[in-house]
């Protein structure tokens, strides 16, 4: 199948373009194809939202593309301009935030905020958008009569905070969804609701979509491939059920260990887990492996340089010595 987005080589900095930069994306590429469910896998701080700020044009002050490619549909996303990304944002790419009470304006009624957006891409007129709003809005779970167009956020829960958030992300019709961290601030229940909903739409509306997460559980029912990065560097891609089930890089076994066992074998009370050490800091990354230093499969080769692309299986890739 033909990619609907090309990323190579994408390389993120922080601070001065002549002088001291701090790489907080190094040398990223995957390609996604239409209505594929990949998910993006690391702890806070490796460069996940960077990654898709980046392709996306939202990176704060300061941040900057040193090099690289972000092919959608043809067209390299890094070399448009704003007047070409505003076209795209949200009409072609949609991005959920991490904290839905941001990503909301508290002055307008959700149906108003939704109407903008409808207004903006889809040209049509003030009733238009408003019809169309709620047809939307009843997509993501909210019933007929409830009314959600005409409530301003303030009056809503979390998790409906969160769904008007989806409503807004698909309401023109994107071909690609960005979530980004997207339940993070959501209990565990209300967590797998709207992982479930952004499932259902994915195969329903043949979305592709990126799901940025620290919490590998949440990647089980929606993400066929995973790419899990650190200090700012993918070190471990393929199939998510290989990934989870039989994971290769000591760092991702480490995350996985983590987090809940997914693939228990049996009844078992075992204590929290955790990864020794610290990441790295990015402004002075060692020279070799940057996870060395929490490793507990160093080997001398890996403070001496940089692990490259390995291929230990068909399916799968990862950048550690062991499987040199």
């Amino acid at each position: 199948m033909a990619s609907l987005l090309k990323v190579h080589d994408l390389t993120v900095c922080y601070g001065d373009r002549t002088e001291r930069q701090i790489r907080a994306v190094s040398g990223v590429g995957f390609d996604l194809v239409e209505g594929e469910g990949i998910g993006i896998l690391g702890e806070s701080g490796c460069g996940k939202t960077s990654l898709a700020s980046a392709m996306l044009g939202l990176l704060p002050r300061g941040g900057y593309v040193l090099r690289g490619s972000a092919v959608f549909r043809g067209t390299d996303l890094l070399t448009l301009g704003e007047p070409g990304l505003q076209r795209i944002r949200g009409a072609e790419i949609s991005l959920i935030h991490q904290e839905p009470a941001l990503a909301l304006n508290p002055v307008l009624r959700v149906g108003d905020q939704m109407a903008e957006i409808l207004i903006a891409h889809r040209r049509m007129n003030s009733k238009q958008a408003r019809n169309e709003a709620k047809k939307v809005l009843e997509q993501v779970g909210f019933s007929v009569d409830s009314n959600i167009d005409q409530a301003f956020p303030h009056q809503l829960s979390g998790g409906q905070k969160q769904r008007v958030v989806i409503a807004q992300a698909i309401a023109c019709g994107p071909a690609l969804v960005i979530a980004d961290e997207p339940v993070a601030s959501l209990d565990a229940v209300v967590q797998m609701e709207i992982i479930n909903l952004l499932q259902s739409l994915r195969k329903r509306l043949n979305l592709a979509l990126i799901l940025i997460t620290h919490t590998p559980d949440i990647l089980v029912p929606i993400a066929q491939r995973i790419l899990v990065m650190y200090a700012g560097r993918i070190v471990e891609q393929g199939p998510a059920h290989q990934v989870l089930e039989a994971p290769l890089h000591p760092y991702t076994q480490g995350l996985l260990k983590c987090g809940l066992d997914l693939f228990p074998r049996e009844s078992s009370v075992r204590p929290l887990a955790s990864i020794p050490g610290e990441p790295p800091n990015l402004a002075a990354l060692p020279t070799g492996c940057a996870f060395a230093p929490r490793c507990s499969d160093r080997m001398e080769v890996c403070e001496a340089r940089a692990p490259i692309e390995l291929h230990p299986e068909k399916t799968r890739d990862v950048w550690c010595f062991k499987y040199e």
